[in-house]
């Protein structure tokens, strides 16, 4: 089955809830509507029609409808939220660490959050410079700098990687 009806819109409730979440934000401009298609990790890696997560599809837990596609990739362990198993998914995706988000020609970035340990966040930097993040089954916004999604809820950047792009 594919995406149904978007989880959620750039309304005044959601609005104040995401500058409520992420107060560095600053101003939010949406580029997508919510959907359960994919989630940040996916869209980070490019991916836009499964939830990239290392959660074990035959169980994925309350909060995940039922018919959203679950991928990871293989070989890498299932409900493993460590740095490492994050930092392994997206090398499978021709990643490689690196230090600096400044924006590079021809190379794409990522920065991963992680709070106590576990990887809660991706975000992927676009040629131009800004960072675009999917939020969950929420919006995907652009946003100036890995830092503005530093949050209570996302934890910090724990990790910058990039690869080649033609």
């Amino acid at each position: 089955m594919g995406a149904r009806a978007p989880a959620a819109d750039l309304n005044a409730a959601n609005l104040a809830a995401l500058l409520r979440t992420f107060p560095a934000l600053g101003v939010i401009c949406q580029t997508s509507d919510g959907t359960w298609a994919y989630n940040c990790h996916a869209f980070g890696a490019g991916i836009t029609d499964a939830w990239w997560d290392p959660v074990d599809p035959a169980r994925p837990g309350p909060h995940m409808p039922p018919w959203v596609r679950i991928d990871w990739p293989q070989g890498l362990p299932r409900n493993d939220w460590s740095l490492a198993n994050f930092m392994g998914a997206f090398e499978t995706m021709g990643y490689e660490r690196c230090q600096g988000e400044d924006a590079e020609t021809r190379v794409e970035k990522i920065a991963l959050y992680a709070s106590s340990g576990a990887v809660t966040h991706t975000a992927r930097q676009e040629s131009g410079g800004n960072w675009i993040s999917k939020l969950g089954s929420n919006i995907d916004l652009h946003h100036r700098a890995p830092g503005a999604l530093e949050s209570a809820s996302y934890g910090s950047v724990v990790a910058l990687m990039q690869r080649p792009i033609a």
